[in-house]
């Protein structure tokens, strides 16, 4: 709606859309690319450019066809436009052999299973089975990315305020936060443990502090 790339974005103008587009550019700097992970599904193939979008296999047609591209006239045509005619029927002159030849039999057989229907075309995201966008495939390919892993997976004490697990996992990962005694009395069971907390948690639960700081283990 308002451009893909910084180029296209004011330095002066705070708007949600920026954001966005820079945060992308940011990932992309760190290695995840965001953008590669939306495609084109064709429909009708009204809203789709045949050579320079990328709405078969993962590159531009006009980059695998070049001498064809070269040839042809009308070089943003729809895929409705060169899938409803021939592919020859917009170029300025007739195909000769050799490397022409062959990429326009190339051309023709990368297109030839391609179905035109009634739907519109639509951008699809591919980190879930029905192609819907959303904020949990983004937030979990990011975990996957940029969170710190350890050879044993992470064992949540049930019996245990959440908060408290999380802060303790923290702490196993190396951030220094105090340490305090936790004690569960479960009919009759005493369970000690010693848990990593801030001094915030020790507000709305009783606990006692043992020492400035400790580790925690499974």
């Amino acid at each position: 709606m308002h451009g893909s790339t910084l180029s296209n974005l004011s330095p002066f103008r705070f708007s949600s859309w920026n954001s966005i587009i820079r945060e992308i550019y940011l990932l992309k700097d760190r290695g995840v690319d965001l953008i590669s992970h939306c495609h084109i599904r064709v429909g009708n193939g009204l809203c789709t450019q045949f050579w320079n979008e990328v709405w078969i296999g993962d590159t531009p047609l006009r980059v695998l066809f070049p001498r064809i591209y070269a040839l042809e006239i009308n070089k943003d045509c729809s895929v409705a436009d060169k899938l409803q005619y021939s592919v020859t029927s917009s170029l300025r002159r007739t195909v000769r052999g050799g490397v022409e030849a062959f990429q326009l039999d190339l051309l023709q057989k990368t297109i030839e299973s391609t179905m035109l229907s009634n739907m519109e075309d639509r951008w699809v995201w591919d980190l879930n089975g029905d192609g819907v966008f959303r904020v949990k495939d983004v937030r979990t390919l990011l975990d996957e990315c940029f969170l710190p892993k350890a050879p044993t997976a992470t064992r949540w004490v049930k019996y245990v305020p959440i908060k408290i697990n999380v802060f303790a996992w923290k702490k196993n990962k190396g951030l220094s936060i105090c340490g305090v005694m936790f004690v569960v009395d479960f009919d009759g069971f005493r369970l000690e443990m010693t848990f990593i907390v801030n001094d915030k948690m020790l507000k709305w639960v009783d606990l006692v502090m043992l020492k400035d700081e400790c580790s925690f283990e499974d």
